[in-house]
């Protein structure tokens, strides 16, 4: 399965980050993250997303304001296509 993220809202608008099966990636502002998203409003290591062939899901990786899909906060979620993401002030749609 393949995935891209694109950034809607925030101060990385119009990014867009492509993701492959078999991965893991590692989304906050530090910069030991594999998506690095410049919002001072989100945790240096927010969420993980763990890509596979047969779907994506993404989970909090204990940040300190929340995971949001479509409005809704969670701890963990699988991801559909035109979900929205949303860490501090980054929202981001998925693609699949």
């Amino acid at each position: 399965m393949k995935i891209k993220l694109i950034v809607n809202n925030g101060p990385d608008e119009g990014r867009q980050f492509k993701l492959e099966s078999g991965e893991l990636y590692d989304l906050g502002r530090g910069s030991s993250t594999t998506i690095r998203i410049r919002d001072s409003y989100i945790s240096r290591v927010h969420a993980r997303i763990n890509v596979e062939e047969d779907g994506a899901m993404i989970h909090d990786w204990g940040s300190s304001s929340g995971l949001f899909i479509n409005n809704e906060q969670v701890e963990e979620a699988d991801l559909e296509n035109g979900d929205v993401i949303r860490m501090g002030n980054t929202e981001m749609t998925v693609e699949v």
